[in-house]
Parts: C-alpha cells; structure tokens; sequence
C-alpha cells in the first residue's frame, strides 16, 4: 500500500496535467480561430479590391467598344474594317476578339486566329464581341 502524500501527489499530478493539456488545446483553437479570421479578413479584402479593379476595367473597355460603334455610325462602310482593326488591338499574343456580320459570321478576329474568318456563329448575334482570351487562364 502506498503513502496517503504519494497518492496525493500523483493525483495532483494527473489532474495538473489534465488541466494543462486542456489550457494549451483552447489556447491553440482560440490561436487557430483568430489566425483564420485574421485570413478571411485579409482574403475578403483581396477579392473586394479584385472585384474592384474588374469593374472598372470593363467599365473603361465598355465606353471603349462605345466609342468605337460610335466612330463607326459615323464612317462609311470601307473605312469600317479598317477603323475595327486599327482599334481593336489587345495586348496579349494569344488574346481573342472577334466581329461577327449581320449573318453571325466572323468578319474580323485576331491576328493569331485568322483561319476562324467566315466561321458562322450563328447563336450569337452581337453586332461586336470582345472576348479577352488565353489558353493559359483556364
């Protein structure tokens, strides 16, 4: 049989213990709930200025294209191809944009897609389609 005081001390122990290893698992959720917050915050933020910088990019690229069906309404006919390709430039190599006539057919694309003239697109009949694309932002 052991002393009362060993039997003391080893339940003072295994409670100490205990209460230890409780102490430091709500420190470290606390710790874990106030780091992810901290990230939601910070990733919120990010994407309210993406959104942001988005917005008024196609803003600006909408009153461009404006611009231009402006400008075109006020040309005659030959100088419209000319005036859409002097316009319609975009930065990346393999960027896309396209104008589709009154039949849904291209008329005008990208330089890198030049083989897509006269492919009839049919279901979409927007007078000027811009769409800036690239293989690698899929």
């Amino acid at each position: 049989m052991q002393p009362l005081g060993s039997k003391i001390r080893r339940t003072l122990l295994l409670v100490g213990g205990i209460a230890f290893l409780g102490a430091a698992i709500s420190v470290a959720t606390l710790q874990y709930q106030q780091h992810r917050h901290s990230l939601v915050r910070v990733m919120t933020a990010r994407i309210d200025i993406t959104q942001g910088i988005i917005s008024e990019l196609l803003r600006l690229e909408q009153a461009r294209v404006r611009g231009i069906l402006h400008e075109l309404t006020r040309q005659n006919a030959p100088n419209e191809i000319r005036l859409l390709e002097r316009a319609l430039h975009i930065e990346g190599e393999n960027d896309l944009f396209y104008v589709l006539d009154q039949d849904g057919r291209v008329s005008l694309i990208s330089k890198s897609y030049r083989q897509y003239l006269g492919l009839s697109l049919n279901a979409n009949r927007s007078p000027v389609s811009i769409f800036p694309w690239s293989p690698g932002s899929q």
